[in-house]
């Protein structure tokens, strides 16, 4: 009787894409250019709340260079991590909605993003070359 392969790491990155997507989370293949090794997928959780996925086949594990991209992204507080298999990308994405239904990652409420035509004074101060040292 023939062994069953482990499966691709496309059909392990498709099944967790498409439970991402039953989630209302948008889902982007993340690509930077002059950059690689970046994480495989970016989600995007229904309240705004951001994460990377390195999806690997079943078995394998990332490479030194995503594994330091990874702890970069985590060093700016980003939600990141890997799998390979399909059970722990959906847990990585349930996460994901857990803590955008929670608000920011310090408990609080973002901030409402201002509407069309308010004034925004960061912006403003940022191109007139304020606070540039």
């Amino acid at each position: 009787m023939p062994t069953k392969k482990p499966p691709l790491e496309k059909d392990i990155e498709k099944k967790i894409c498409d439970y991402a997507r039953s989630l209302n989370v948008l889902v982007y293949k993340f690509t930077s250019p002059n950059q690689r090794a970046v994480p495989d997928r970016m989600f995007i959780a229904p309240g705004g709340r951001i994460g990377f996925l390195e999806i690997k086949r079943t078995g394998c594990a990332p490479t030194k260079l995503q594994a330091k991209e990874m702890a970069k992204l985590k060093q700016q507080g980003c939600t990141v991590s890997w799998v390979d298999n399909v059970p722990d990308g959906k847990a990585f994405v349930a996460e994901l909605v857990v803590q955008s239904q929670r608000g920011t990652p310090n408990g609080e409420t973002p901030s409402p993003l201002p509407q069309a035509g308010e004034h925004v004074s960061f912006v403003s101060s940022v191109w007139a070359g304020e606070g540039w040292d």
